[in-house]
């Protein structure tokens, strides 16, 4: 293993220091927000500017990265993630704010694009698997280490701001001082929706539905912390015990799809997140340790409804079917229904005194739950033997899918 990682090290590094920076600027926005008086809608809609500015980013900086190469690329995709954080509390106004959150999600798109298809560059065949694995650990790991980061400048004035841009800066260091050969980039490609419903519909609308919970849940969780009278030290545990309970589970879950019919773990996974959220909603306010431990529950499902279906859907494609093209359509509708949760839970956040925001998670992991029954009754399912194995992977760019090891050799 270490064989494989140490070649990409610096990329590593560079990774873990731009997601300190990046998680922190994800949960400083809201709290912001929050602390200026803004209504739940506007920060949903500031939300939703970032993730319609990640999509964009992610399936148009290709062409940048062409031109003038992954250093170069990175380097001003890094200069401008750190002009963007120094800009947003020069500018108050919440509309400017969305016009900067839009811009900072393009280049946010474009930097894990050049640090995926990097990645996928410099992997072995035969090791996609555990560089990806690596990958997703040292990404999420330091995104929750980076909430903690709340607790040592808070959120009033410059300094936040100042601590986001210098992390930002910083991770340009490795990457400028690498000596990685840096990849050809491939042109994404993917199939059209509605080619990828009529091969899985339940992997379509899963997608979307985790888009819709993951995209709300970043814009919108911190304001719901704070809304319950926690301190930025409550929030930075209720986000990081999220992100940590969505990494650990991702794993044992997958495991259980490759040993039973993928949609009968689909639809629990669907139920008991929804049924943690129900419990928040009841149960939020009766302490902290309980709420952790119930995100810590929420987050495992969340994060690993988006796996499950992209697995879902790969199991239909054959011996000589390409899951890049599967994954990066499939990633459109995840990244579709980010854009639209934060809209969609920042207008219904005030229900039940601030709890609309999981209301909303558990209607519509409820409705993904009540379609993966529906849909049983639409197919036989596909014996255990010929499914496709399980695979954790990211949400960002469709470069990750690069390194999923079941892509035939022969496209590599």
């Amino acid at each position: 293993m270490l064989a494989v990682v140490a070649p990409v090290g610096a990329l590593m590094v560079a990774i873990a220091v731009f997601a300190l920076g990046h998680g922190l600027l994800g949960s400083l926005v809201p709290l912001r927000l929050e602390a200026d008086g803004q209504a739940a809608s506007v920060t949903g809609t500031v939300s939703a500017a970032y993730f319609a500015g990640l999509v964009a980013g992610a399936w148009y900086s290709p062409s940048v990265i062409r031109r003038v190469g992954h250093v170069r690329a990175f380097a001003g995709f890094a200069g401008l993630l750190a002009a963007g954080a120094l800009a947003l509390p020069l500018v108050p106004d919440p509309w400017s704010w969305a016009g900067l959150r839009l811009a900072y999600g393009a280049s946010a798109g474009g930097i894990i694009l050049v640090i995926e298809s990097w990645l996928a560059g410099a992997a072995p065949e035969g090791w996609r698997a555990r560089l990806l694995a690596s990958y997703m650990a040292v990404f999420y790991l330091a995104l929750a280490g980076s909430q903690y980061f709340l607790t040592v400048y808070g959120t009033a004035g410059f300094p936040p701001f100042n601590l986001v841009a210098i992390l930002l800066a910083l991770s340009l260091v490795p990457v400028a001082l690498s000596r990685i050969a840096a990849p050809t980039l491939r042109r994404p490609v993917s199939r059209p929706l509605r080619e990828l419903y009529a091969l899985s519909p339940l992997a379509v609308v899963g997608c979307f539905a985790s888009g819709v919970v993951l995209g709300a849940f970043y814009g919108l969780a911190p304001v719901f912390a704070a809304r319950l009278g926690l301190d930025v030290e409550g929030v930075a545990l209720v986000m990081s015990a999220t992100i940590l309970g969505g990494l650990a589970l991702q794993w044992p879950t997958g495991y259980l799809s490759d040993l039973f019919d993928r949609r009968t773990v689909i639809i629990a996974v669907a139920a008991t997140g929804a049924a943690a959220c129900v419990l928040i909603v009841l149960t939020a306010s009766v302490g902290l340790v309980l709420l952790v431990a119930q995100l810590a529950v929420f987050g495992g499902m969340a994060f690993t409804l988006y796996p499950l279906c992209l697995s879902h859907a790969a199991d239909f494609l054959g011996e000589d079917g390409d899951i890049v093209t599967v994954a990066s359509g499939l990633l459109l509708a995840y990244s579709m229904g980010a854009v639209a949760g934060p809209l969609a839970a920042g207008a219904l956040f005030d229900l039940a005194d601030g709890r609309g925001l999981f209301i909303v998670f558990a209607l519509v992991l409820g409705a993904v739950a009540v379609f993966g029954i529906w849909r049983r009754t639409r197919r036989a399912a596909i014996p255990n033997a010929e499914q496709s194995g399980f695979v954790a992977v990211p949400r960002v760019s469709p470069a990750a899918y690069e390194i999923d090891p079941r892509r035939p050799p022969e496209t590599t």
